[in-house]
């Protein structure tokens, strides 16, 4: 399936064969897909070398963004490694909160090496990985497309580590143009997966990124502090910078040990695209993190994203 934002302003939907099939005895991957090539380039960004001080699939500038401990393949003590439970869409860091599903991908962001990285993790509980598809996809402006996973390889790389009770995680590491971003001003990516068998998705995650004062920031719904759950799902978001230079490229006018939260509101639809107004906004202190200057200004800004039950559909 392909997603296309057609002239007349709506999403179109055509039916294509386009999934990824993962061997069971090698690591070759069979893919077919339609795609504007002539877009792809201004997207995806090289590859670079990733710290990962516990192994566990998360390099230690990512669990920084979750709020994970990079020594620790399992931050909360619940049997359930953190990667894992990221891909299976519970909290690494709620000892009370563990992973229920069976299929599940999850999708992140960070800025590391000097780029935009995006880290995908699919879960799957039966081990096998011959019947399952995962799908990425972008939108750029009112463009909702997917992205060849072929391209995506080639621009980073792809893992596979064994899941603390059964199954496996399958992860996907790889660099996106900070300028898909800054120019914009907004992007969203999403990752879908499922069985080859059906057409529908068993599982989507969405992320959104934004541009304030030149930094890329990331759209977190609910953010936990090694441990401590600081914002709640359902009550606004928080907007965590990640500056592919590291904290060096955070201005000195943002407020350190302070997040940007929001809360916003959706205003309407087209297909896959949702309009969401920001309504409330305000730094939130107690953080491991940095809060922009303009954060209250953006009361009243209207920005599109991604609406993941439109894409459970298939």
């Amino acid at each position: 399936m392909i997603l296309h934002h057609g002239a007349g302003g709506g999403t179109r939907f055509v039916r294509r064969s386009t999934f990824l099939r993962l061997a069971t005895a090698s690591t070759f991957f069979f893919i077919l897909w339609a795609w504007q090539a002539q877009r792809l380039p201004a997207l995806l960004a090289a590859g670079s070398g990733i710290a990962d001080t516990d192994g566990d699939g998360l390099s230690d500038v990512q669990e920084a963004v979750l709020g994970t401990d990079p020594r620790r393949t399992d931050t909360d003590g619940d049997s359930f490694d953190d990667l894992e439970e990221f891909a299976r869409q519970s909290s690494p860091t709620e000892t009370d909160e563990v992973p229920t599903a069976s299929l599940s991908v999850g999708l992140t962001a960070r800025g590391e090496g000097g780029e935009l990285r995006v880290l995908a993790a699919l879960f799957y509980a039966d081990g096998r990985r011959d019947d399952k598809r995962l799908a990425f996809g972008t939108r750029v402006g009112g463009d909702v497309l997917w992205v060849p996973f072929s391209h995506l390889l080639m621009r980073g790389a792809i893992a596979r580590y064994l899941a603390t009770t059964s199954g496996d995680v399958l992860s996907v590491d790889f660099g996106i143009a900070a300028q898909s971003v800054s120019g914009p001003g907004t992007a969203t990516w999403f990752v879908a997966g499922g069985t080859a068998a059906s057409s529908a998705f068993d599982s989507v995650d969405v992320i959104d990124i934004w541009d304030q004062d030149g930094i890329p920031v990331l759209r977190i719904p609910h953010l936990s502090e090694r441990g401590r759950t600081a914002v709640a799902q359902g009550e606004g978001a928080v907007f965590r910078p990640i500056p592919p230079g590291g904290d060096a490229d955070i201005p000195s006018s943002w407020s350190p040990l302070e997040i940007c939260h929001r809360t916003s509101v959706t205003t309407g639809a087209e297909g896959a695209i949702l309009f969401q107004e920001v309504v409330a906004a305000e730094c939130l202190d107690d953080f491991d993190s940095y809060c922009n200057d303009s954060c209250a200004n953006q009361i009243g800004f209207v920005y599109q994203t991604i609406d993941p039950l439109v894409l459970l559909g298939g």
